[in-house]
């Protein structure tokens, strides 16, 4: 995921890579990233804790993914193809990665 800051205009990417004045490009998504708190709080970004969740900007993350309730109608699933990689992405990990 990528994450930017209202405050700073950067975007952060979870090699640490941060990119000023972050602007979509008509060429389409940025590359896929995970969250990580500690960038966003090394540019400012103001984080809160709920239980075992992050809030940023009103946007809830547990170990570096999103969540985020959508309708069904929401998803669209048509034509897509998860790489193994992205799979095994959301494989279960222990929570000693604290963030």
């Amino acid at each position: 995921a990528v994450v930017s800051t209202q405050s700073t205009g950067k975007a952060v990417y979870k090699d640490g890579e941060t990119v000023n004045n972050f602007r979509r490009s008509a060429k389409g998504r940025p590359p896929q990233r995970i969250f990580k708190a500690d960038e966003i709080r090394g540019l400012g970004g103001e984080l809160k804790k709920d239980g075992d969740f992050i809030i940023f900007e009103s946007n809830r993350y547990r170990n570096g993914f999103l969540y985020k309730t959508l309708s069904f109608s929401g998803i669209s699933i048509d034509g897509q193809k998860p790489t193994v990689e992205e799979l095994k992405m959301f494989d279960e990990q222990p929570d000693n990665d604290k963030q």
